[in-house]
């Protein structure tokens, strides 16, 4: 979880996003960072929680470690199904 906070700090997206969520999102979507637009749509299920970023009960990942956390739901692969589960869980 710290090394997931340590990306989060380090990622210019997610800051924005933390301060657009913090501050209250503004109703005219053109007054959004562009890095935040994509988020625009889930701004009532965001949240802030000790430094990271959620939509509704799942946590935002920091592009930098995508690979990373692709690579753990996908260790041992045993199908689609099982990938899901793995990621949910994580």
């Amino acid at each position: 979880m710290k090394e997931i906070q340590s990306c989060t700090a380090n990622d210019s997206t997610l800051q924005h996003l933390q301060r657009v969520v913090l501050n209250g999102c503004p109703e005219d979507k053109n007054l959004l960072p562009n890095d935040v637009m994509p988020y625009y749509q889930y701004r009532e299920e965001l949240s802030v929680v000790d430094g990271l970023v959620f939509k509704g009960e799942r946590l935002i990942i920091p592009s930098s470690m995508w690979k990373e956390i692709k690579e753990k739901i996908h260790q041992g692969h045993m199908g689609i199904e099982k990938c899901k589960v793995r990621a949910r869980g994580i």
